[in-house]
């Protein structure tokens, strides 16, 4: 992918899957803890997924049945459709959740 098809150059630390997402991976993520301006949490870019918004508002980065939580709703994005998202991964209550920077639909 052109970091710069998206507008901006992204700094992208790595690219995973959804599966790759899981609990142990999102507290391993957080020794590197604490972030800030000098030390920003991981940048990770995960391609060709599907973002879902449930009933209750929640929305998730799925690709199959693998899941994780997004921190904030993501509307307006088609169901049907796939995308590549940029996030960064922390955890809430011991759940991994995603930290949302970009959305871009597949071409």
């Amino acid at each position: 992918m052109d970091p710069h098809a998206w507008g901006r150059t992204l700094e992208i630390d790595l690219e995973a899957t959804v599966r790759d997402l899981t609990p142990e991976v999102a507290h391993a993520l957080e020794r590197f803890a604490p972030f800030g301006v000098g030390n920003p949490r991981a940048v990770i870019l995960l391609r060709g997924v599907a973002v879902e918004t449930r009933p209750d508002g929640s929305s998730w980065v799925a690709d199959g049945p693998a899941r994780v939580r997004t921190r904030i709703r993501l509307n307006g994005l088609e169901a049907e459709m796939r995308y590549d998202v940029v996030a960064s991964l922390g955890l809430i209550a011991g759940e991994p959740r995603l930290s949302v920077r970009e959305v871009r639909p597949l071409n």
